[in-house]
């Protein structure tokens, strides 16, 4: 156990004595003082790990000396020791951002566990992981080796994701370099069972795709006359939800939720078909005028999604639902959404596409000072929570916790990091994406890529009988064979999406209700 330093406050601290020999035996170093002026030197003079203070003492009683230590140091942990629990006083200590009460008489297991709580939980969360890390790990082997169903993936990219955050608290190199690897075998797994049975999944209606989040969220929400704010955060992975969830939960009660986006993992598909309710190759069917065939360009793939929602709607015999779309990226026009969703009191499902996120990926590809702070998967997702704490999004949440509205948030993909170059052969007509082409037959290393010849069994349109989709699995890049040195040198590293990952395809689908 590190060595940790208590300083205790009391003006009866002899009557302590007891509990400070306590805590000296369980290995803590406790320096008494009997007074607020001497407990505020000693915080001045640095050292200290965890004060314990009286709440009644002569002179600067422990709400004013709490104070004044926070004009110090305002992280330090404080327990206030007090012999009453009325309201007041507590309400007074919390203001003051006391961590802690201990009620006196106080017996050496409160204070030891009180401690042990502040001083020590980190390092025994982390001895447990430790611990505990082999056994998971096996389990998760065991189930990504058994033909997962959709639900163990869902599962499995959990544990991996919230594992890796944690790991990266502990710092423990030897666990993250193990964990890294499992997430490779794991992802070569996935990429392995969506080419096998990703058209099996387009059949089954419990999976969570884009294309049912419509039937499955968002009419059984409007059905109950709530009023609904639908927001479509582009590109934002699982990883990236969980370290924002934290900041609603305070405003909504969240329903967590992971569903999986559609293949290939980019806008022009997965986005499409959440708003239109219907997956691309019957969007192209039953509206041509709302289907664009240039895959060279996303953003006029992705023009028609007010048409695709409104469409829907009416399809489903919910015309009567009063609707406001919105897309923005940032800037004034974001700094301002909130005030617009305020005065829309009267309208039924407000739809934003939000794509912040999407924008810092395309940015960082091109950016050295953007790809030198998000240099890895840890700081672009805390590079995320940090712009998402101060951001107009989180005060387009609170907005909408205040006038009531249950909130849907679903992203249409996440994003990966790609390192390993994969050659594809292709006409001039084949698209640019780097993740995943489209084109007439195309073709690539099927160990490094999905051909998938019959689009329409995987939900595709093709333009001509020949059209074919490669899709890139792990963490493999599209190359010509011409160019590969280039390619590399230019994407190697960068966040991409289009492809197969868990990081791409398992995505947040939430519904948030104001508490």
């Amino acid at each position: 156990m590190p060595h940790s330093h208590i300083l205790w406050v009391d003006d009866e601290i002899d009557a302590l004595r007891s509990l400070i020999v306590f805590l000296e035996r369980a290995g803590y170093s406790v320096t008494p003082v009997t007074n607020g002026e001497d407990a505020i030197a000693a915080v001045a003079r640095g050292g200290v790990d965890l004060m314990l203070l009286d709440e009644m003492m002569t002179g600067l009683d422990g709400v004013d000396t709490l104070r004044a230590v926070r004009e110090i140091d305002a992280q330090l942990p404080v327990v206030m020791v007090t012999k009453v629990e009325e309201e007041e006083l507590m309400t007074r200590a919390y203001e003051a951002r006391v961590d802690d009460f201990l009620i006196k008489p106080v017996h050496p297991s409160q204070v030891l566990a009180v401690a042990k709580k502040i001083l020590e939980s980190e390092r025994i969360v982390g001895e447990g992981m430790r611990r505990n890390y082999a056994q998971e790990m096996a389990r998760t082997m065991q189930q990504i080796s058994s033909q997962p169903t959709p639900q163990d993936w869902l599962d499995v990219s959990s544990w991996l994701f919230r594992r890796q955050m944690e790991l990266e608290k502990l710092d423990d190199h030897a666990l993250l370099d193990a964990h890294a690897d499992l997430r490779r075998d794991a992802n070569r797994e996935f990429f392995r069972s969506i080419g096998r049975f990703y058209p099996e999944w387009l059949e089954k209606s419990d999976v969570l795709l884009p294309h049912r989040v419509l039937e499955r969220l968002l009419l059984p929400a409007l059905d109950r006359e709530e009023k609904v704010l639908f927001v479509v955060l582009d590109c934002l992975r699982a990883d990236q939800w969980l370290v924002m969830e934290p900041r609603i939960r305070s405003l909504f009660a969240v329903e967590p939720t992971f569903g999986f986006s559609l293949v290939p993992t980019a806008t022009p598909f997965s986005r499409n078909a959440l708003f239109a309710g219907a997956l691309p190759v019957e969007i192209r069917a039953q509206r041509p005028d709302l289907w664009e065939d240039d895959f060279f360009s996303e953003a006029s793939m992705n023009a028609h999604e007010e048409a695709l929602l409104r469409w829907a709607l009416e399809s489903r015999q919910r015309g009567g639902v009063t609707l406001r779309y919105e897309r923005v990226d940032g800037g004034g026009p974001a700094q301002t959404l909130p005030q617009r969703l305020a005065d829309a009191t009267d309208v039924d499902l407000y739809a934003v596409v939000y794509g912040f996120v999407d924008m810092l990926v395309h940015k960082r590809t091109v950016s050295d000072v953007i790809r030198e702070i998000t240099a890895t998967e840890g700081a672009y997702r805390a590079l995320t929570a940090a712009w998402f704490a101060h951001s107009p999004l989180a005060a387009l949440f609170r907005t909408a916790a205040t006038m009531g509205r249950t909130v849907i948030v679903v992203s249409d993909h996440g994003s990966l990091p790609v390192h390993r170059p994969a050659k594809v052969v292709g006409d001039r007509g084949t698209t640019t994406a780097v993740r995943y082409k489209v084109g007439r037959n195309i073709r690539a290393d099927r160990r490094r890529a999905i051909d998938i010849r019959e689009p329409k069994r995987w939900g595709l349109p093709a333009t001509a009988l020949s059209t074919n989709y490669l899709v890139a699995g792990e963490d493999y890049f599209f190359v010509y064979p011409n160019q590969q040195r280039q390619y590399e040198r230019r994407l190697a590293g960068t966040f991409q999406h289009g492809g197969v990952s868990l990081e791409e395809m398992v995505v947040p689908m939430m519904v948030m209700r104001p508490k």
